[in-house]
């Protein structure tokens, strides 16, 4: 009997991981479907596979050749990294799946905590959406690029 029931509770474990298993292993998803997506993470948080403040290292690789991709050198992506460790700890989304948003300051958003008072108007003409993982790291690296660290104050020391 106990052999019964531990071969049904292996059973539905088993299928449990075959339908989640595109969950496990991240580094499989495309950037059109990144695993930072709300869609993703509250799915993935609900069923208990995901903590709430995931960092994924694909948003550090993606700033990473970014910097890169605009001349910019190994300092600027260190500074930046370190920057946005200390401003959201490189979190994009909150524990209930929302926009992280700044503890001091509410208008600041996402990893790079993009004062969206003062910047939302110019990422919206350039076209960067602060609340995508993707679009707060472009356009945190084009305030980067037109006014250096100045607007983080976390990082006026870097």
């Amino acid at each position: 009997m106990k052999c019964l029931t531990l071969a049904k509770t292996l059973i539905i474990l088993i299928s449990i991981l075959a339908i989640l298993s595109p969950f496990l292993w991240l580094g499989a998803i495309s950037h059109a479907e990144a695993p930072d997506s709300p869609v993703l993470v509250n799915f993935a948080q609900k069923v208990g596979l995901l903590e709430a403040n995931l960092t994924p290292i694909s948003w550090q690789n993606y700033l990473r050749d970014r910097v890169f991709e605009n001349g910019l050198e190994i300092k600027d992506f260190n500074r930046l990294k370190e920057c946005f460790r200390r401003e959201s700890n490189w979190r994009q989304y909150d524990r209930s799946g929302k926009v992280l948003t700044g503890t001091v300051h509410s208008p600041d958003l996402g990893i790079a905590q993009i004062n969206s008072a003062v910047w939302q108007e110019a990422a919206d003409l350039i076209g960067y959406d602060l609340k995508d993982p993707y679009g707060n790291l472009n356009f945190g690296l084009w305030l980067y690029t037109e006014q250096g660290i100045r607007p983080w104050v976390a990082c006026k020391k870097l």
